[in-house]
């Protein structure tokens, strides 16, 4: 008979167990298991015995996995749950029974020759309980016939496969699945199971542990191990790893280079029992019981490794993420100004129903997302009723050097004291090269399936509106520490946020302009992935943060799976820039886009709108050894990114930034090479007499406190320096390389600021100040853009130093429009961003400019519209106010004589002259200062600090 001997079944016909507390939804309930045993192969012990291993296939709904399972594991298994209905009766054979049954089931799977006891089917008690007959190792090969084996397995498998045991914690081991295994969101299950560990870790040594000694200390730890897609976690039990739960440790595998020299390996055999897995920073020695065990281990962990797309291999521009098409649910919106970008923020996190991750520069709870002002809309009561709600926090702030600026990130993160809400500061010590720099990112992301992403940190003096007003005497719009003017006074008091530090009726707010993007579907994911990576390296460094949980990533969103399989456009024409390029027509891939819509109003529900577009969009990022833990290079997938899209640039190119600081070849000072990109396109286009324009805007002034004639004024002066240096001067800047090759720069180039004016209460006159310029994007022949938080200097391109993220959005929903006299195929996303953009400019807001903004390159809009009225504009503000910098002040002492104050002061008749003014354009001062040096003075602490914390 399989399964039974003297009419005994192999397993109790009856088990009552609370399951370990485990809930009773589970993924085998009301499921049928199905099993097929594909193999038998033949192994030996370290003593020489011969045994076999039996590779069985399970299936349960639509998921299956493999294990490998020899007799003896089959027997302690059977042992395990007959143990069950021995504890059921244990008040009538007794405690002592009860603990022998349970000694033997410690010893059962010992395989060294000593002695085991196992559950073998013999007799049958007056009781019905089943006699436990001891055996040794030696004879244990005998004690069936191959075929009887065999037929014990089968009808092992059939008993434990029942619905009413599959659910229980021992067969959930054999079977060696928890509640991990199916969770969609976090990728196929690839191997599972009871192991041991021991990591290097900061944050598991103790005392003087640390650095080399921690590399030899091995404390090993029993811990459920759990290996997807994306990561290899540590539970401390199986019951433990579910999602939701943080693990005691993990792995996230990435495309970041670790300390081998060898590529696409992950995992090393140290012995038959022990393996090394490594990957970035991380190391953990990872031990099984069976030699069969650490091989399977390794190859799956290697398998994983060596994937070509994904998060393992390098993608395009050098990126952990590859490019995302429509198809995976890759939608857009953009922000122009903080208005709406905080208001939609605000929304987000009110749906949020599981996880909110944030990482800035600088992040202000008592921030208020909309306006007028209410503290219920502040980011900090939003985030406490999420969390009164469940939904975890998680929030990475830059930790400041307190000496350099002060951000009060520490008064921060304890106005954000909530059990859900978890706050790291990073990164932590004295100050040293890497203090230097900061972590840049400006990060929402909700739920992993919508993440924002751009210029607009959450923090105070950030709001504004397309007015960009100068005043707000109430206080409702801009109250506090939030009517802001970084020019006059850096604020210190922030533990005090409803302070006034000026006077509003005597100095005007400086406006600020930015821009911000959503996504959604697939792109989110990258976007979380990243913030996942540097937690847990932030946590991993910091002895301060240790206590903080580690996170895993999700692989995949559950909900645009079908979208990704149904109809999968990837690759469509993702690897190229214009469709031209792309093997696909550009009719098929707007059929294919037509043919997801309907899925996406479905998997998105009812928060889809008409404003987000379908785009084809890639993360990129700057991350380094102090940010993320890369230890032998670097990625600028943005750096790339941006020379990428400039060389193959056709019409035109139009730039926002806060900083422009860029060399050529051999500057030493300046590494990055974005001018030097820009000035080869140009020489392509006067050599080939070109119609090529490229826009760029600027802050017409740093936003620092000082200026040319305060003493205070250094960083102000050298920020200054640099960028005149590629800008206009030095001999290798951008319009003396079009000089060089026979061009007129003014035919190629606009250079360009923002600029407004108001009426402050105090006494009536008009005042103004500069827009300032804090957006960090790149458009280029509207058909891709770049939207991040990355300047273009070295501080954000090199990688090495601040930490930087952002998107690389190209064509999707396409239309065709006439620029330089051919049709082109555009994205309407770039094209509506680059439309509102120079409208707000040009102050033609709420103005049909139907095919008036659609060719930039024409002489018409660039030299008759956009150059004219900044020029109209600068001549206009020269009129009504002293002190403004422009380009017939060469030196200090012009300056000087002008106004000593170095604030615009208002001259007689300058209403009538503002009257006049159209939009906040305004031409760039290139010849400001021509013939001062502006570099830091040798009595300056800048000086002694180098040219890098200014480029």
């Amino acid at each position: 008979m399989h399964g039974r001997r003297d009419g005994v079944p192999l397993l109790p016909t009856r088990v009552e167990d609370d399951l370990e507390g485990e809930e009773l939804h589970d993924v085998f309930v009301g499921a049928n298991v199905r099993f097929h045993v594909e193999g038998v192969t033949e192994a030996r012990t370290l003593i020489g015995l011969e045994y076999r291993v039996y590779v069985v296939r399970l299936r349960c709904r639509d998921h299956t996995w493999t294990i490998h399972k020899d007799l003896v594991q089959f027997l302690k298994l059977h042992w395990a749950l007959k143990t069950i209905c021995l504890e059921e009766r244990v008040q009538k054979f007794g405690e002592k029974a009860l603990r022998k049954a349970q000694g033997a089931l410690q010893r059962v799977d010992e395989l060294t020759g000593m002695e085991l006891r196992a559950l073998l089917p013999e007799s049958e008690g007056e009781d019905g309980v089943q006699e436990l007959p001891a055996l040794k190792a030696e004879t244990l090969k005998g004690v069936f016939r191959r075929e009887d084996e065999e037929h014990f397995v089968m009808d092992c498998m059939k008993e434990i496969l029942d619905p009413s045991y599959v659910v229980l914690p021992q067969v959930k081991d054999f079977l060696r699945v928890s509640r991990m295994s199916f969770a969609r969101e976090y990728g196929e299950r690839i191997e599972e199971g009871n192991v041991f560990v021991s990591t290097t870790n900061k944050r598991d040594a103790c005392g003087p542990c640390t650095g080399m000694m921690a590399t030899f200390r091995k404390n090993w730890v029993r811990v459920w191990a759990v290996l997807k897609p994306g990561f290899l976690a540590f539970y401390t039990s199986r019951s433990a790893a579910r999602p939701g739960n943080h693990p005691i440790e993990v792995v996230v595998f990435d495309a970041l280079p670790s300390e081998s020299i060898f590529q696409k390996r992950c995992a090393w055999i140290q012995d038959q029992y022990t393996i090394l897995v490594t990957c970035g920073y991380k190391k953990v020695l990872l031990r099984t019981k069976r030699a069969r065990d650490t091989y399977n281990w390794a190859a799956s962990i290697n398998e994983i490794s060596r994937q070509e797309t994904g998060w393992c291999s390098p993608s395009r521009h050098g990126s952990f993420a590859p490019p995302r098409s429509p198809s995976t649910g890759a939608l857009s919106k953009w922000f122009v100004d903080a208005e709406d970008a905080f208001a939609a923020i605000a929304n987000a996190i009110e749906e949020a129903s599981h996880q909110i991750f944030i990482a800035g520069w600088w992040v202000c709870p008592e921030l208020c997302l909309r306006r007028p002002y209410m503290k219920r809309d502040t980011l900090r009561e939003l985030l406490n009723e999420r969390a009164n709600g469940g939904v975890q926090v998680y929030i990475l702030m830059y930790k400041e050097v307190t000496l350099a600026m002060s951000l009060k990130s520490e008064y921060m993160k304890q106005l954000l004291d909530h059990e859900n809400i978890h706050v790291v500061r990073h990164p932590d010590g004295n100050v040293t090269s890497a203090q230097l720099w900061s972590h840049h990112e400006k990060i929402v992301a909700i739920d992993n399936s919508i993440a924002f992403v751009g210029g607009l940190d959450l923090c105070f003096g950030r709001f504004d509106t397309s007015n960009h007003k100068l005043d707000d005497v109430d206080g409702q719009v801009w109250p506090g520490l939030d009517y802001y003017n970084p020019r006059v006074i850096e604020p210190t008091s922030w533990d005090r946020p409803m302070e006034d530090v000026f006077d509003r009726t005597q100095i005007p707010r400086m406006p600020w302009h930015d821009v911000h993007c959503a996504v959604w579907g697939l792109p989110a994911l990258d976007v979380a992935r990243h913030f996942v990576q540097c937690w847990n390296f932030a946590v991993h460094t910091m002895a301060a943060e240790a206590h903080q949980p580690l996170l895993v990533p999700w692989q995949t969103l559950p909900d645009l799976t079908v979208l990704e399989n149904r109809h999968d456009l990837e690759g469509s024409y993702v690897e190229g820039l214009t469709p031209e390029q792309s093997p696909v027509a550009q009719e098929s891939i707007r059929e294919g886009n037509e043919k997801v819509a309907n899925l996406f109003d479905i998997a998105l529900g009812p928060t889809r709108t008409e404003d987000r577009h379908r785009v084809y969009c890639q993360v990129l990022r700057s991350v380094g050894q102090w940010s993320i833990g890369c230890p032998r290079r670097e990625e600028t997938s943005i750096y790339k990114a941006y020379l990428a899209l400039i060389e193959e640039s056709q019409n035109f190119i139009y730039i926002e930034n806060q900083f422009f600081v860029s060399g050529e070849q051999g500057n030493s000072d300046v590494k990055n090479r974005i001018l030097q990109a820009l000035r080869k396109r140009l020489m392509r286009a006067v050599e080939a007499k070109e119609r090529f324009k490229i826009f760029i805007l600027i802050p017409l002034e740093p936003g620092f406190p000082g200026g040319i004639l305060d003493s205070a004024g250094t960083t102000y002066r050298a920020i200054m320096h640099w960028q005149f240096q590629t800008l206009s001067r030095g001999g290798s800047s951008l319009l003396e390389g079009v000089k060089a090759c026979g061009g007129n720069p003014e035919d190629y180039i606009s250079v360009c600021g923002l600029r407004t004016f108001g009426h402050l209460s105090g006494n009536g006159k008009p005042t103004t100040s500069q827009v300032y310029v804090h957006s960090k994007i790149m458009i280029v022949d509207d058909t891709a853009a770049i939207i991040g938080s990355p300047n273009i200097n070295d501080r954000s391109l090199l990688g090495e130093r601040d930490s930087e993220i952002a998107l690389l959005l190209e064509y999707g929903t396409s239309k065709q429009v006439k620029v330089n006299g051919r049709f082109h195929s555009i994205s309407e996303f770039v094209h509506s961003l680059r439309i509102r953009l120079m409208s707000e400019h040009l102050g033609w807001l709420g103005r049909e400019t139907e095919g008036l903004l659609d060719d930039p390159t024409s002489d018409t809009f660039f030299y008759d519209t956009w150059c004219k009225t900044a020029r109209d504009n600068e001549n206009l503000y020269l009129q009504a106010f002293s002190g403004i910098a422009n380009s017939t002040i060469f030196t200090k002492a012009a300056l000087k004589a002008q106004s000593p104050s170095e604030f615009p002061k208002a001259l007689t008749g300058a209403s009538e002259y503002l009257q006049r003014v159209k939009g906040h354009l305004v031409t760039y001062p290139l010849a400001f200062m021509k013939y001062e040096d502006l570099r830091p003075s040798l009595v300056s602490s800048e000086y002694f600090v180098g040219s890098s914390l200014f480029t």
